[in-house]
C-alpha cells in the first residue's frame, strides 16, 4: 500500500528523531555504572533470567516491568550490563516517539519533531536518572507517553463533535494507564485516578456524549489491564506478596503518613521541613507566579498582550525557557527550578481544575479543548505529584514530562496559527541544543558516575565488557574480586546490588538492597535471623546516603538510621553490630585509594566508592 503524503513525511520524521536520541544518548551511555540505582535493574533483571522472581524470592519495593523487560534484554542479547543500557535506550526512544505522536496531535511534522527532539537532547542533561538511574521511571513514561498518544486525538477529535470516539483507542489507553503500576506504583494510580476523575466529570456533565464511547471503554481498559496484572503475578505465585510490597509496606519504609504524604505532594515538597523559605520556595512564589500568568490570560492585563488567547498561553515555555538557560548561570539554580518545576506545577494544576469545572470559559480564554488541557494536565503532572508523594520533603523532582506539558499545551490552542506553532517549537528546540552543547563541551552528558572525562577505565569483568567507570571504582571492584570467589555467602550491607551478580555471590537473606527506605521492621528482622543462621562469608560495607556504618553506635540523633526515623534499618544496624566481632575488616577503599573517607575524588559519585569496605568472617 503506497505511503500517504501525512505518512510519509512521519516516516520521515521519525527517522530524524531516532538519529537524534542515537546523537544524545549514545555517547555517554558506556561512561559510568551506577551501583545504587541503574545496576540495580541490570541485578534485579539476572535474579528474573535465572528463575528468580521479585516478591516471592526477594524483596523488591517497586513495580517490576523495568526489571521484566531488562531479562528480556538479557535473554536475547547476553547477561550483560549493555543489554541492560540497550534496554533503556529503546525505552527512551519509545518515549520520545510518544512525545512525537502527542505533539502532532496538534501541531506539523517540524514542530512536533523539534519539540521530540529537544525533549532527546535534554535528557542526559538533567534527566540522567531517565535514562540511567533505573528502570522504573524510563517505563512509567513509555507508558504515559502511551495512553497520551493514544487518549489525545480521540479527546481532540471529540471536542466539537468533529469525531466519534473510536473505543479501541481509548481502551488501549486504558491499558497503558494501567500498566504505568508495573512500573512505578505511585505514579499508576495517580494517573489513573486523575484520567478517570477528569472522565467522570465529563460524562457528568454530557453522559450521552461522554458515557459509552468513552468512559465505558476507558475505565474498561484499566480494569482489563489490572486484571492481566493480577493474574500473571498469580501465575508466578507472587501476587499476596507484591500487594504486601507493594502498598501495604509502602508508608511503613518512608515511615509516613498518608496524610504526611498528600501534603507533600499538593505543596510542591514542604515535607517535614516547612520553614519560612521553603513554604515561600515551594508554594508562594508559584502561586505568585501563576496567579500573575493567569491574570495575564483573563484579567484587564490580557487586554495588553497582542494576539489571540492562545498566544497568553506562550508565557508557559518562555518561562521554561528561561528556566534552562538559568541552569547554565551558576547561583541561579533555585530560580531555574521554580521556572521549569514550581511555577509550571502550579500554573498546569490550576488549568486542569479550571478546564474541568468551567470548560466552556476555559476553551475562550485558552483556545483549547476543556478535556484535552484537563487530561493533558493532569496526567503529566501524575509524575511530580507521584514523586513528591513517595519522597516527603523532596522538592527537586523529575521534571521531564512537565516540560513536555508547558510546550504542547499553548500549540494545543485553536487560535495559532502553524507559523506560531513552528516558531515555539523551534526556539524550544534552539535552546535545548545550546544547553547540550555546553554540557557536552564539559563532558558532562548522561554519566552516572563522574563525568565522561573521569568515567574512562574498563571494568574488568565479562559482564561488564565495553563499560567505563572512574579509577576508583575500578580498583575498588578489583579488591573485592581478588577476595570473593563464585559462589562464596555475601551479604551487602547499603546498596551496592550489582556486586551479587559480578562476583556470582549468594545473599542468605531477601534484601538485596538495604537503603534506609527501602525495608520494613519485619523483613529487616528477618534478614538479621537469616544472618545469624547462616553467617556470610563476607560482608560489604556500601554505605551512602542516611545509612550508618556498622562500627558506628547509635548517636541518640533523630536521623541516625534514616531521615524518617524507620524502625528497620535500627533493626538492621543493631543486628550487624551484634555480629562484628565475628568479621575482621579485609580493606577499606579510601586506604586502598590512600585517601581521606571525606576526601572528593570523584564528580557526584552516587555510589560513594570511597567509602566501601569489606569485612570476613572470622574462622
Amino acid at each position: 500500500m503506497p505511503l500517504t503524503t501525512r505518512r510519509r513525511d512521519d516516516v520521515v520524521g521519525l527517522a530524524a528523531l531516532t538519529a537524534v536520541v542515537a546523537v544524545a544518548t549514545l555517547p555517554g551511555i558506556r561512561h559510568g555504572m551506577n551501583w545504587s540505582d541503574t545496576g540495580q535493574i541490570f541485578h534485579f533483571g539476572n535474579r528474573l533470567l535465572n528463575g528468580d522472581f521479585p516478591y516471592r524470592d526477594f524483596s523488591y519495593q517497586s513495580g517490576f516491568l523495568g526489571i521484566l523487560i531488562d531479562s528480556w534484554y538479557q535473554r536475547a542479547f547476553g547477561a550483560t550490563y549493555v543489554s541492560s543500557l540497550a534496554a533503556r535506550f529503546v525505552a527512551q526512544l519509545l518515549t520520545m516517539v510518544g512525545v512525537y505522536v502527542v505533539a502532532r496531535t496538534f501541531c506539523r511534522v517540524r514542530a512536533s519533531f523539534a519539540i521530540a527532539a529537544g525533549m532527546a537532547l535534554l535528557t542526559p542533561v538533567y534527566f540522567t536518572e531517565v535514562l540511567y538511574g533505573g528502570g522504573n521511571n524510563n517505563y512509567s513514561n513509555v507508558m504515559l507517553m502511551a495512553g497520551l498518544a493514544l487518549l489525545l486525538p480521540v479527546l481532540q477529535g471529540h471536542g466539537d463533535h468533529a469525531d466519534r470516539p473510536r473505543p479501541w483507542r481509548v481502551f488501549a489507553s486504558g491499558l497503558a494507564f494501567a500498566a504505568i503500576l508495573t512500573a512505578r506504583q505511585s505514579n499508576g494510580i495517580l494517573a489513573m485516578a486523575i484520567v478517570l476523575t477528569g472522565a467522570a466529570f465529563l460524562t457528568l456533565r454530557d453522559p450521552g456524549r461522554w458515557l459509552r464511547p468513552f468512559s465505558t471503554p476507558l475505565l474498561g481498559g484499566m480494569v482489563v489491564g489490572l486484571a492481566l496484572v493480577a493474574g500473571y503475578l498469580a501465575a508466578h505465585h507472587a501476587l499476596p506478596d507484591s500487594i504486601r510490597e507493594l502498598f501495604a509496606n509502602a508508608a511503613e519504609k518512608k515511615n509516613i503518613s498518608a496524610l504526611a504524604s498528600l501534603v507533600n505532594m499538593v505543596s510542591g515538597g514542604l515535607g517535614a521541613n516547612p520553614g519560612s523559605a521553603r513554604v515561600l520556595d515551594l508554594i508562594g512564589w508559584p502561586v505568585l507566579l501563576a496567579a500573575g500568568a493567569t491574570l495575564a490570560m483573563v484579567g484587564p492585563l490580557a487586554r495588553t498582550i497582542p494576539g489571540s488567547p492562545g498566544t497568553r498561553l506562550l508565557l508557559l515555555p518562555a518561562a521554561v525557557g528561561l528556566g534552562l538557560l538559568l541552569f547554565q548561570i551558576p547561583g541561579t539554580r533555585r530560580a531555574a527550578l521554580v521556572l521549569v518545576n514550581e511555577f509550571p506545577r502550579t500554573l498546569l494544576t490550576f488549568l486542569a481544575v479550571a478546564a474541568l469545572a468551567f470548560p466552556h470559559r476555559t476553551r475562550a480564554v485558552t483556545g483549547v479543548h476543556a478535556p484535552v488541557l484537563a487530561l493533558l494536565c493532569g496526567a503529566t503532572l501524575a509524575n511530580v505529584w507521584a514523586r513528591k508523594l513517595s519522597f516527603i520533603g523532596q522538592h527537586d523532582a523529575p521534571y521531564d514530562v512537565l516540560l513536555l506539558a508547558c510546550v504542547v499545551v499553548p500549540l494545543a490552542s485553536s487560535s495559532l496559527s502553524s507559523r506560531t506553532r513552528n516558531g515555539v517549537a523551534l526556539a524550544f528546540l534552539g535552546i535545548t541544543i545550546g544547553v547540550f552543547g555546553v554540557h557536552a563541551a564539559k563532558g558532562r552528558l548522561g554519566t552516572s558516575d563522574g563525568n565522561m572525562r573521569d568515567a574512562n577505565t574498563p571494568l574488568d569483568h565479562p559482564m561488564t565488557r565495553g563499560i567505563l567507570v572512574t579509577p576508583e571504582k575500578a580498583a575498588a571492584f578489583a579488591a573485592l574480586q581478588r577476595e570473593i570467589r563464585p559462589g562464596d555467602s555475601l551479604f551487602i550491607y547499603g546498596s551496592g546490588a550489582p556486586l551479587y551478580t559480578l562476583l556470582q555471590a549468594v545473599n542468605p537473606t531477601r534484601l538485596d538492597v538495604t537503603f534506609s527506605d527501602a525495608f520494613t521492621r519485619s523483613q529487616a528482622e528477618e534478614a538479621v535471623r537469616a544472618l545469624r543462621e547462616n553467617p556470610p562469608t563476607w560482608i560489604i560495607e556500601a554505605v551512602n546516603l542516611h545509612d550508618a556504618f556498622i562500627a558506628c553506635d547509635f548517636d541518640g540523633s533523630a536521623t541516625f538510621y534514616g531521615p524518617h526515623r524507620q524502625e528497620g534499618p535500627r533493626i538492621l544496624h543493631e543486628g550487624l553490630v551484634s555480629t562484628r566481632r565475628r568479621y575482621r575488616q579485609v580493606f577499606a577503599v579510601h586506604h586502598l585509594l590512600r585517601k581521606a573517607p571525606s576526601e572528593p575524588y570523584e564528580w557526584e559519585d552516587w555510589d560513594d566508592i570511597v567509602n566501601l569496605r569489606l569485612h570476613r568472617r572470622r574462622e
